[in-house]
């Protein structure tokens, strides 16, 4: 299974590099004990003023499969709408920021 985990988020830059380490460090023993062949992790940033983008992009080298996808802020629905439409995984969550 291919699973891609959806972190839509607004002004995150204090709870989001946690978050990510936590689902990254879940995924990764899914990997190793076979429930998963292959992940994607996408935190949409909805142009946070604050500094969440960069957060995410200091994380890419450290959490395989990280992906930034930065959008127009139109709502938490519509964020959540366009990483499900861009995703690349047979089954499809999100979570909220703060996990």
């Amino acid at each position: 299974m291919y699973l891609s985990w959806i972190i839509p988020a607004y002004n995150e830059e204090k709870r989001i590099a946690k978050t990510i380490g936590e689902t990254g460090e879940y995924l990764l023993r899914r990997l190793t004990d076979k429930t998963l062949e292959n992940y994607e992790i996408i935190v949409v940033d909805s142009s946070s003023p604050d500094r969440t983008a960069e957060v995410v992009n200091g994380l890419m080298p450290r959490v395989a499969k990280l992906k930034l996808l930065k959008i127009a802020n139109k709502g938490k629905g519509w964020a959540v709408k366009r990483a499900m439409l861009g995703a690349e995984g047979d089954v499809r969550l999100f979570s909220d920021a703060d996990n």
